[in-house]
C-alpha cells in the first residue's frame, strides 16, 4: 500500500468509525484535496478491492481493505519505532515519515522488519 492510498484509508477508518461510512466530500476536506481527486482514489481502492462504493456515494472498508490497513499500520508503527531509535526522535514526530518510508518498502523487506520486532 502506498503512503498516498494509506492515508486514504487511514481517514476512511477514521470517518466510518465516527459515521459509520465515509463521504467523498468529508474524505475531500479532511486531507484537503478536490472532490474529484477523491473519486480518481476512490476508484482505484475499490479496484484494489479495499474499499466498496455504496449508493449513497460513502464508502466502507472490506475486509481485504480493513486487514491491509491494520497490516500496514502495524508496518507503520515498526518504522517509526526504528526511525525513533535512530534518530533519537519521538515515534510520533516520526509518524508521518514512517508512512511515506513503509510505502516504499519491498515486500521482502517488510517481512523482514516484521520479523525482527518479533525477536
Amino acid at each position: 500500500m502506498t503512503a498516498s492510498e494509506y492515508r486514504y484509508m487511514a481517514t476512511i477508518a477514521k470517518l466510518s468509525a465516527r459515521d459509520g461510512a465515509a463521504r467523498m466530500t468529508d474524505v475531500a476536506a479532511e486531507l484537503g484535496f478536490a472532490r474529484a481527486s477523491v473519486y480518481k482514489k476512490f476508484c482505484l481502492l475499490e479496484q484494489q478491492g479495499l474499499i466498496v462504493k455504496r449508493d449513497d456515494k460513502s464508502v466502507v472498508m472490506t475486509a481485504e481493505g480493513e486487514k491491509r490497513f491494520a497490516e500496514q499500520t502495524r508496518l507503520c508503527d515498526v518504522c517509526a519505532e526504528m526511525l525513533a531509535q535512530k534518530t533519537g526522535m519521538s515515534e510520533a514526530l516520526l509518524k508521518y515519515d514512517a508512512i511515506a518510508v513503509s510505502g516504499v518498502l519491498s515486500r521482502r523487506c517488510v517481512t523482514a522488519l516484521m520479523a525482527k520486532r518479533e525477536e
